[in-house]
């Protein structure tokens, strides 16, 4: 078990990129919820579900991996933030998203219980683990890597910032359902459609583009 910890570890550590300049990203924010620094993004309690509200940068890229680390403080009724690559300048729907394609991790409050999954939007249609998520707690930092092979779109969600401890359910893969290249990295992506209020922290975002067969952490 030490061993293959120290393999799990070792090849961790080849997923983790330079930090994203946060401060760069396009800045879509209405209502003025929005506070932005290099490594840091962090929304205030926010309501209304119609608003688009967002940050994204460029990327065109079709398998990587991103880390970031994010705090949940308010997340209630049915409302949630999307993580991760789509070729809209818009927010997602709890199933559905125009005619975009995306992979994406969606933390969101379903009739108030707390869940995080991995999720794909083919053609504007979304696919996820409908009876399966990660259950997180209010006011806890977490630790995420978000992951996109040639098979598989996973999420893992570690309790400690060294990555070396996963939460229960963790991780959580659904197949990959298109191949699409996509050219916006979206991060603090609000989910409309649903009632609830919600407001948190996502930091410290890395993102590597990649090439590979199957996922770089496989425990042989």
């Amino acid at each position: 078990n030490i061993i293959i910890s120290i393999l799990f570890i070792i090849l961790l550590s080849n997923t983790v990129g330079a930090l994203e300049n946060l401060s760069t990203y396009v800045e879509v924010d209405p209502t003025s919820k929005l506070t932005v620094t290099p490594t840091n993004v962090k929304v205030a309690t926010e309501t209304t579900d119609a608003s688009n509200l967002y940050i994204n940068l460029s990327k065109n890229i079709t398998t990587f991996n991103s880390t970031f680390d994010f705090n949940v403080t308010t997340m209630s009724g049915d409302s949630g933030v999307y993580f991760g690559l789509g070729d809209c300048n818009s927010n997602p729907s709890w199933t559905s998203w125009g005619t975009c394609n995306a992979t994406i991790v969606r933390i969101v409050a379903s009739s108030g219980t707390l869940g995080i999954q991995p999720m794909t939007f083919a053609n504007g249609v979304a696919t996820y683990p409908v009876s399966t998520s990660i259950s997180y707690s209010l006011n806890t930092r977490y630790y995420a890597l978000l992951e996109r092979n040639n098979t598989n779109t996973t999420i893992y969600i570690f309790s400690d910032s060294a990555r070396t401890t996963q939460i229960a359910g963790s991780p959580l893969s659904i197949g990959v359902v298109q191949t699409t290249n996509w050219n916006k990295f979206f991060v603090a992506n609000n989910m409309v459609q649903y009632a609830g209020n919600r407001a948190y922290n996502i930091s410290n975002v890395s993102l590597i583009s990649t090439s590979y067969p199957t996922s770089p952490i496989k425990i042989i």
